[in-house]
């Protein structure tokens, strides 16, 4: 109706990678990581990664994990979970940072990890020096540094979760218009040819960091065009179309170019000095009884 405004928005793109970055093989070659002796694959798991990279595998896969019931959930009511694979190969002893799959390196530190080597005092020193090797890192096909950025967590986040975040958080490149330069990071282990740091993907195709945003309704400019959209803009976005004051605290900003001059002339930007205390307060763990209850009254636990 004209009275609603309406966002439509994903929380990330899709896009054509033709190769991975293997992360943790060039951790492994800088002798930041370290495999137990003899790591190999199983004949099993040489099978299952055979499967894995065949396209009409992988999509029956997926429809039988949606349509078997054990698949959903094991006889204790949760879903099956098992240590991966590449965890399980990596000699924890001799093993100073690994990559954590779409989040990014963690450091093995003393007094976190089960099996922690990093001490305390040392951690400043071994972030700073792999920082600094990945940012000397170029790809081959285009003699680019592999990554646009590398930061520390504290660059990145901040709040009560920071310590579950990675130590080195990766900031990949943008698109290439060339799609077979394109590349992601991977975490994948293979024993028989740690001396590869790039390969090519069977299934090229991974996440992207451009989603879409789309908006309608009364004040929205026809025919607006936003870009550098982030999804933390969306919470301050939402609250000046309510006519509510933003925190001055609060992540992100307005997405102005969204609205039309009256809308905008009519409703003026305002900033509030602070956000409200909550009516509850967690400590960081504390809240995960309260999680795993309300996913239990949506079924997901028995």
């Amino acid at each position: 109706d004209d009275q609603t405004m309406l966002f439509i928005v994903s929380d990330h793109g899709a896009n054509s990678f033709y190769r991975r970055f293997l992360i943790n093989h060039w951790l492994h070659y800088q002798g930041w990581l370290a495999l137990v002796r003899g790591a190999k694959l199983t004949p099993v798991q040489q099978v299952v990664r055979y499967l894995k990279r065949r396209t009409w595998f992988y999509n029956l896969a997926q429809q039988a994990t949606r349509a078997l019931p054990f698949f959903q959930k094991s006889r204790f009511g949760y879903k099956p979970v098992g240590l991966s694979w590449r965890l399980q190969i990596i000699n924890w002893s001799r093993t100073q940072a690994f990559y954590v799959n779409g989040l990014g390196i963690r450091l093995n530190l003393r007094g976190r990890e089960p099996q922690g080597i990093v001490k305390p005092d040392e951690y400043e020193t071994v972030c700073d020096q792999i920082i600094r090797d990945l940012q000397a890192v170029r790809d081959p096909a285009s003699g680019a540094p592999v990554y646009a950025a590398v930061h520390r967590r504290e660059a990145v986040y901040h709040g009560p979760y920071l310590e579950q975040a990675a130590d080195i958080i990766l900031e990949e490149h943008t698109l290439n218009p060339d799609a077979r330069l394109n590349f992601s990071t991977s975490g994948a282990l293979y024993p028989h040819r740690l001396d590869e740091l790039f390969a090519i993907k069977r299934l090229p195709g991974d996440h992207d960091w451009e989603g879409i945003l789309l908006a309608a309704g009364p004040g929205i400019r026809a025919g607006a065009s936003v870009t550098g959209a982030r999804l933390m803009d969306l919470a301050p976005t939402i609250l000046y179309t309510l006519g509510l004051p933003i925190p001055q605290d609060m992540d992100g900003t307005v997405l102005i170019d969204l609205f039309d001059e009256t809308f905008i002339r009519q409703q003026p930007i305002a900033y509030c000095e602070t956000t409200a205390e909550p009516e509850q307060v967690f400590e960081p763990y504390e809240a995960d009884e309260l999680v795993e209850q309300r996913l239990r009254e949506l079924g997901y636990f028995e």
